[in-house]
């Protein structure tokens, strides 16, 4: 996704690139290019003027009246693209999910999709804030990416263990790898609780109160979640260069 200044910048092209914007500049140039050459540049001179300054009328005016939709397009077409890689991603890990002789990490993406899928319905969220209902999902997305992050650690794993020939070493990625299932797992489960917590809102004059406990609770969990991530893939890397110090000494 660009910076923000990235799509600033994007936003000007495209403002500057329209035919609105672009034609009446265009022959504006033309005509100060054909002063130079015009037995008669009073009529060239003229349309110079004319163009650039419609140019510059066109852009004014679109830089008031057009600018914000252009920055949204701009923001949902990024959206769209991340929301494409995002599946693109998702469906190579579920491909390599099915040849890692464990049937638990295809439930897993099966529970985690059936999740999201239902915390992204429209009634489940009647007579919600926005604001809310906007962090909560964005704290969803977080612990969803987490949950996918520790699938793939799973399989990258499973691929060690495949590869490594000293009994010892392959038991110990073996045990890593069922903690990380285990911790998958347990990710799984406070997703399907904030699921049933949403479900089982008591809306009324309280329900701003529940909801921002819940998006604490999650936030907590997204907390504690990238730590033992990140912990897990400092882990991982770890051993893949004790290994291959090993494999070339």
């Amino acid at each position: 996704m660009r910076t923000r200044t990235q799509r600033k910048r994007e936003v000007y092209k495209r403002l500057l690139g329209h035919p609105v914007t672009l034609a009446p500049f265009t022959g504006g140039m033309l005509g100060f290019i054909a002063v130079l050459i015009a037995s008669n540049p009073a009529v060239p001179l003229a349309v110079g003027i004319l163009g650039t300054t419609g140019a510059a009328a066109a852009l004014a005016w679109r830089m008031l009246f057009a600018r914000d939709k252009i920055a949204d397009r701009i923001l949902a077409e990024e959206e769209m693209e991340d929301q494409r890689q995002r599946e693109e991603a998702l469906r190579e890990l579920k491909e390599k999910l099915l040849h890692d002789q464990d049937d638990r990490t295809e439930i897993i993406m099966q529970d985690l999709e059936t999740i999201a899928a239902r915390l992204h319905e429209e009634r489940l969220w009647q007579g919600v804030n926005d604001v809310l209902r906007a962090d909560l999902l964005s704290l969803f997305d977080r612990l969803f990416s987490q949950a996918v992050q520790y699938l793939e650690i799973s399989y990258d794993l499973f691929e060690d263990a495949q590869e490594i020939q000293q009994r010892d070493v392959r038991r110990e990625i073996r045990d890593r790898r069922e903690a990380v299932i285990v911790e998958v797992q347990a990710s799984v489960s406070r997703l399907g609780g904030l699921l049933t917590k949403i479900r089982t809102l008591q809306h009324g004059e309280t329900v701003d109160l529940q909801l921002h406990t819940i998006v604490d609770e999650m936030e907590r969990c997204v907390q504690a979640g990238a730590q033992t991530l990140a912990q897990s893939r400092g882990d991982q890397i770890g051993r893949q260069q004790r290994y291959r110090q090993a494999t070339t000494a």
